[in-house]
């Protein structure tokens, strides 16, 4: 998700992320087993992204000919799916907030 969404991210930060993603989920795993399983997974998910881009900042920049070129791809949608995206936010955070 990084590298897709962040042109600075390369090879280097997305194996980083790999490697913390597992050393992390088993570590909180182990250390906070009382902790909710979708809590710890954020925690280990926002340690990963931090990891991935201090990695990436201190290995060198992507080559400009990445496999992937985004800059011709439009990220637009529209206005119903907006609205449909929302409304199932909305009812996801109900139901977790109702069921923790």
């Amino acid at each position: 998700m990084l590298g897709f969404f962040w042109k600075r991210a390369n090879k280097e930060g997305a194996f980083a992320l790999l490697i913390s993603s597992i050393g992390l989920s088993v570590a909180a795993k182990l250390l906070l087993p009382d902790l909710p399983f979708v809590v710890r997974i954020w925690i280990v998910f926002l340690i990963c992204v931090v990891v991935g881009v201090g990695v990436s900042l201190m290995t060198a920049r992507p080559a400009a000919e990445q496999p992937v070129d985004l800059n011709d791809i439009s990220f637009k949608t529209r206005s119903s799916f907006n609205v449909a995206g929302t409304l199932i936010v909305l009812i996801l955070a109900f139901i977790y907030v109702a069921f923790w």
